[in-house]
């Protein structure tokens, strides 16, 4: 079956009406660019700066009314959509774009740094996060997920004169490295798995049956690392303390806002809202739950754990001693009674001391005090 590739100009409009907050933004980021790069130093960062407040503040009130109305729907083939969803994570990024810029204004002014450069890498990462809240195949949401995080890998690393910047970008750097190659491995074998990058094709290609599908199960297993990691979801949220703390200030207070939103996004469309995905995680936990029963709960009665104790009871004890020993403590132990209540090991010592000649014995230590000289009187 041969695909429709016709492309009229009013299918071209009306995609563009359903991102038309994205489409928006993109358009006061190149203004701001041509401005930044025009525009004398003086004059250059408030300029980039009340620019950057006018396309949040449009894209806030274009997502407002579409959401008001109901005008949301797919776009460009499904690859994208415009729906109640999306215009909500829209207008999210908005609102958090406006407040990031009034937040850093004073605290770039404040440290000498260049405004207008900070506000374009903001629009560019909230441009990422709303391509993330509208993607509907797993390209698009590859694309929006590098977009914001290459922009906050040199957000992250803009105060340059600062070493704990640089080391924060740096780890930063990696670790999302990391992460994006989890994600687009197990996006790869989802791909080869379906046959389709759309999320909408992958739940009708894939059925309950397919949560046999090793390939299929180690793609979620991948993606869903990789999702972890973007989320700051333990056990993968290392890097999120020492980022934190060596980014500018308004750049985290961002980051803790911004990127777990559109990483929460990102998950509840390509998990939730995929039927088939929903069915394999749920086989896959239930697979989990018998093997857990087969094998025995982990609870007191359980044989398993009784056998475990059991072996483990000598090492236990042995280490009981060496830390007390080690303390200057001395435990009375079941095992071994005091040598107090000994009274034939007692009696053995003291006639084995009486028949060892003097001169051979051990001779005690003999400690000198220090007494303090005495002060006499003149």
């Amino acid at each position: 079956m041969t695909p429709d590739l016709s492309y009229s100009w009013a299918q071209a409009l009306n995609d563009l009406g359903q991102v038309s907050a994205i489409t928006a933004l993109i358009g006061f980021m190149l203004f701001a660019i041509v401005a930044e790069l025009a525009l004398p130093r003086s004059r250059r960062d408030g300029v980039v700066a009340m620019v950057a407040v006018t396309g949040f503040a449009y894209s806030l009130g274009t997502a407002g009314y579409r959401w008001i109305n109901g005008l949301g729907g797919p776009a460009y083939h499904g690859y994208a959509t415009g729906d109640s969803f999306a215009l909500f994570f829209e207008i999210l990024f908005a609102i958090l774009g406006i407040l990031t810029v009034a937040v850093s204004h004073p605290y770039l002014q404040k440290r000498g740094l260049r405004e207008g450069e900070f506000h374009i890498l903001i629009m560019a990462a909230v441009i990422g996060m709303m391509v993330l809240g509208s993607a509907t195949s797993l390209v698009t949401v590859f694309l929006g997920l590098e977009l914001f995080s290459i922009a906050l890998y040199i957000a992250c690393g803009f105060i340059r004169n600062d070493s704990r910047s640089q080391e924060a970008a740096a780890k930063y750097l990696l670790v999302g490295g990391f992460a994006s190659a989890f994600v687009l491995y197990g996006m790869a074998l989802i791909y080869g798995a379906s046959g389709t990058t759309l999320l909408p094709d992958i739940a009708t290609r894939l059925s309950a049956s397919a949560a046999g599908n090793p390939l299929l199960v180690l793609g979620i297993v991948l993606m869903g690392v990789g999702f972890a990691f973007k989320v700051s979801a333990a056990p993968f949220h290392m890097w999120t303390p020492d980022v934190y703390q060596g980014a500018p200030i308004p750049v985290t207070a961002f980051m803790s806002v911004g990127t777990k939103a559109a990483a929460f996004a990102m998950i509840v469309r390509v998990f939730a809202s995929t039927t088939a995905l929903r069915r394999i995680a749920s086989a896959m936990e239930r697979g989990a739950g018998e093997t857990t029963s087969s094998r025995g709960a982990p609870g007191f009665g359980s044989p398993g754990q009784a056998n475990a104790r059991a072996c483990l009871e000598p090492a236990r004890r042995s280490s009981g001693r060496a830390a007390h020993g080690a303390a200057g403590h001395r435990r009375r132990w079941p095992d071994r009674p005091p040598a107090r209540t000994c009274e034939p090991h007692r009696a053995a010592r003291s006639a084995r001391a009486r028949t060892i000649p003097q001169a051979s014995r051990p001779r005690r230590r003999q400690v000198r005090r220090f007494r303090p000289a005495r002060r006499t009187r003149g």
